[in-house]
């Protein structure tokens, strides 16, 4: 993916040295896809003799899949984003993962979204506390436009340790006649238990959602898809992130979600037509993007538990 160049995590290491120096604000577009993606099938190991072993079924032959190099594949429900491979606009990260992994899902998804080792259990996720961070002032002066905006995926994400940072919705129709700004609920008298943590947290995103009602129906507004996108799920919430964009809404970071990947039995058809709409959600996606040059704003990046 670096052109060979050898990185280490955490490690010392000239361009990540670079990067964290650089001074980008690239809007950044996580991709949940729940349930546990088959990532071997859908990066295939060409030359693993260990995964046609262990799959002697399910196991994706080269000639059945997308060259992308000498080693790996692409499961061919991939191909409207077998071109940006090749430009260079797509990276791979293989072999994410924690140490000792109980192999649930939820407890998985719980440890991705806190950023925690293992055997820790955190009440925060890594986009809120890191928000938190970026804005010290955001619960004395919280500003005109939602830092995050949720279509999706872990309600953990952007919780900091102090505020929930971003806003939760499901389309920006549902705001037409909702009243501008103002708090509905009472998040300081809740019972002082772990339940009563939970409402309040609960409470609070919903404020969140209706104070920025007024910020996400301006972008709305202003942003215009460019292309036509495909039927499904995650196509309509990434038709709005692409609205909210180009409208300027402000936020850094969006949240979108594709469930189903939990496929057991009916894994074959099933993850197909799941990746078709993954790729052919997000080549719609940046093609809108690139229709109005906003997409060297824009990071997108898809992970699973």
């Amino acid at each position: 993916m670096l052109g060979n160049m050898p990185v280490q995590a955490f490690g010392v290491n000239p361009m990540l040295h670079a990067i964290s120096q650089s001074n980008t604000n690239r809007i950044l577009v996580l991709l949940q896809l729940e349930g546990g993606n088959d990532g071997l099938n859908t990066i295939i190991p060409i030359r693993n003799d260990i995964y046609y072993r262990q799959r002697p079924n399910l196991g994706i032959r080269s000639r059945d899949a997308l060259a992308l190099s000498d080693d790996f594949s692409m499961h061919t429900a991939m191909a409207p984003l077998q071109d940006l491979y090749r430009r260079g606009q797509m990276g791979i990260v293989h072999g994410v993962g924690y140490p000792q992994p109980n192999l649930s899902h939820f407890r998985s998804t719980d440890i991705w979204t806190s950023a925690s080792d293992s055997n820790d259990y955190l009440r925060s996720g890594w986009t809120g506390r890191s928000l938190e961070t970026l804005y010290p002032t955001f619960v004395e002066s919280p500003p005109a436009y939602p830092l995050g905006v949720q279509l999706g995926g872990s309600s953990m994400l952007f919780r900091g340790n102090t505020s929930s940072m971003g806003m939760s919705i499901e389309s920006t129709e549902q705001f037409e006649n909702l009243a501008q700004g103002g708090t509905l609920y009472d998040t300081a008298n809740v019972p002082t238990t772990t339940y009563g943590s939970e409402m309040a947290f609960v409470r609070q995103v919903a404020n969140n959602t209706f104070r920025y009602a007024g910020a996400v129906q301006e972008a709305s507004g202003k942003g215009q898809n460019r292309v036509d996108y495909p039927d499904g799920e995650l196509s309509g919430q990434l038709s709005i992130i692409a609205k909210l964009i180009k409208g300027n809404l402000g936020a850094q970071v969006y949240v979108a979600q594709l469930g189903g990947f939990d496929t057991h039995s009916d894994q074959e058809g099933m993850h197909d037509y799941l990746l078709m709409e993954l790729a052919g959600a997000v080549n719609a996606f940046i093609q809108d993007l690139e229709a109005d040059n906003r997409m060297q704003d824009v990071l997108v990046m898809a992970t699973h538990c």
